[in-house]
């Protein structure tokens, strides 16, 4: 069985939920350490036999469809939209760095810092929604996102410069700066996608930059 709930977000409103079973099922098994289970599923065929709804509300439409990967693709563009902050981004709200234990010359950072990383990867899910709808929204906010690759880490951004010449984008702002890889290349991608998209952005500027890095 598992579990997916709406929480406080469902009051007096209605809201449409799309699920993947197969990944539903997939991470049930999963909580429960069922390795076995999880290697079946791959080969077997299942059918859906019951659905179980708990707590005060109305259900207006059931359906099951073959593929609404489109959909749920949508929900999460639409979700970057209506979550991003009035500097383009998304804040981590998490403590980074706790006690120098991950890296233990760098800085803790604290709740509201925004990753290169992040940003990146936002900026890809924007782009592809705007390819598939048109929308201009999605668009819109992709280019709002550049607005944290503008300010440097220690500024609340996510430029570091490397080598004391090279443009840096930071997964994580530590001061000092980590330097990491993955995530420099992630935030790239998410640049590119969004320079062929919009060639007069400056995302465009932002990418050649880090690419010579």
């Amino acid at each position: 069985m598992f579990i997916f709930g709406f929480g406080e977000k469902a009051n007096n409103r209605w809201l449409r939920l799309t699920r993947d079973l197969y990944t539903d099922l997939r991470k049930g098994l999963a909580s429960m350490g069922d390795k076995t289970g999880i290697k079946r599923l791959k080969k077997a065929r299942f059918k859906v036999i019951s659905l179980v709804l708990y707590g005060a509300g109305k259900v207006a439409n059931v359906s099951l469809s073959d593929n609404e990967h489109l959909r749920m693709f949508i929900h999460g563009a639409n979700w970057f939209i209506n979550n991003q902050d009035s500097e383009g981004g998304w804040p981590s709200n998490v403590v980074f760095n706790p006690g120098r234990k991950k890296y233990p010359k760098a800085q803790q950072i604290q709740p509201g810092w925004y990753g290169a990383m992040c940003q990146g990867q936002a900026i890809s899910v924007l782009c592809r929604a705007y390819h598939a709808t048109r929308d201009q929204r999605y668009l819109e906010a992709a280019e709002a996102a550049l607005g944290p690759f503008l300010l440097a880490s220690q500024d609340g951004g996510v430029k570091a410069v490397f080598m004391q010449m090279y443009d840096w984008y930071e997964e994580y702002p530590t001061q000092p700066s980590s330097f990491i890889l993955n995530g420099f290349i992630y935030s790239l991608i998410g640049l590119y996608d969004l320079s062929v998209t919009q060639p007069a952005s400056k995302a465009k500027m932002f990418y050649e930059r880090g690419i010579k890095s």
